[in-house]
């Protein structure tokens, strides 16, 4: 008996050991974190590799398709398609260079025709662009019909003129809404279809259930006939006590009820 347990014993362990020899065997899968573009933005990068990056922040981080168009008549906001051609054109005296860091740090400054002042500024939450982040888009955007003029020197005077603009916070839940730029993608006061629905009325629609839930995981919530491009790291970027603030002020927004 004792020599069968022996024999099973030196097999399991056989077995085990090459099982353990053909697993360390196999090639392993490193798994690295995503690039951060921003990271590789240098005073030595390129006008060439700018607008490479800044083509990957467009598309990407930046968000900017959510709103505009290429090469079609946006619905939203205007078509970028000839971006770096028609920037020279849009404000007498303003280089086609000016006037797009002009719109990217204050974009509200100058609204083209047909179109409503709701475009956050991008070095905000929740976009967020650093500074070399918004000089790639820049350089993307020249090279959109124009010629690119910027590379990793370049500096803009309105990215210090746009931050020190001293505007002074709504008080209670409202000044959490601008300060998080809600109101950029949805009407708080009316009724009109931006990004998102209008959130007049959320509070006569749904419960504070599933008003936190579109805010944390607004994936599961998408509202019918609107694009699901919430930003989906709210829980990680806004304190929960804000949250519940946030909650609480829109469950109350009842269009006037």
């Amino acid at each position: 008996m004792f020599k069968v347990f022996i024999k099973v014993m030196l097999f399991s362990l056989a077995v085990t050991g090459a099982y353990t020899w053909y697993s360390n065997s196999i090639p392993q899968v490193t798994s690295k974190p995503p690039e951060d573009i921003g990271d590789l933005i240098k005073p030595e990068t390129t006008s060439d590799d700018l607008v490479k990056f800044g083509k990957k922040i467009f598309y990407a981080k930046g968000q900017c398709t959510l709103c505009h168009s290429m090469g079609t008549k946006g619905d939203r906001a205007p078509d970028l398609a000839n971006a770096g051609g028609m920037a020279a054109k849009r404000k007498a005296g303003m280089s086609a260079v000016d006037y797009l860091a002009q719109s990217l740090y204050d974009p509200n400054t100058y609204v083209v025709d047909g179109y409503t002042p709701t475009m956050p500024a991008v070095y905000k939450n929740p976009i967020a662009l650093s500074d070399g982040e918004i000089l790639a888009v820049v350089a993307f955007l020249q090279s959109l019909g124009g010629k690119v003029t910027v590379d990793g020197k370049t500096k803009f005077a309105v990215a210090e003129t746009a931050r020190a603009k001293v505007e002074k916070p709504a008080d209670g839940p409202e000044g959490l809404m601008a300060k998080y730029q809600c109101n950029t993608c949805h009407d708080m006061k009316g009724t009109a279809k931006l990004v998102g629905p209008p959130l007049s009325d959320i509070g006569a629609k749904k419960d504070k259930a599933y008003i936190k839930e579109a805010i944390v995981e607004p994936a599961k919530v998408i509202a019918e006939g609107y694009p699901p491009v919430m930003p989906a790291d709210y829980a990680q970027k806004v304190p929960a006590k804000e949250i519940e603030k946030m909650v609480d002020y829109l469950a109350g927004l009842k269009g006037g009820k």
